[in-house]
């Protein structure tokens, strides 16, 4: 999928401004209009990962914007810092993997979170 560096979330301050890829699940999905704000979690932290409609192909930006909680995907895309960000870093992204969509109609026995978290 591409010649960017697989990391984990907790690594991220070491690779400001690097194009990067990040495997994780989706912990909650926020949208604002042209703007999504898919949340990606692994085994070692949070990232807000940021997906700009004019940003991206039609088909991409569709894709992230009807993704369903606790999917599994590959994200890539340049880090940089944001304080306000969990973490202090989001991730733009460039590209998504999805790696296993969860339906809708069998979704986890987990319950479906409908705020973001305040950490």
């Amino acid at each position: 999928m591409s010649d960017a560096p697989r990391i984990t979330i907790a690594e991220a301050s070491k690779h400001a401004g690097e194009k990067v890829q990040i495997a994780g699940w989706l912990t909650y999905l926020r949208k604002s209009g042209k703007i999504v704000f898919p949340q990606l979690r692994d085994g070692t932290g949070i990232i807000q990962c940021v997906g700009v409609k004019s940003e991206l192909p039609e088909e991409l930006f569709e894709t992230l914007k009807n993704l369903t909680q606790e999917s599994s995907l590959i994200v890539t895309g340049k880090l940089r810092a944001e304080q306000r960000a969990q973490g202090g870093y989001e991730l733009d992204v460039t590209a998504v993997e999805i790696l296993q969509r969860v339906p809708e109609t069998d979704p986890y026995p987990i319950t479906p979170r409908t705020t973001a978290w305040n950490f």
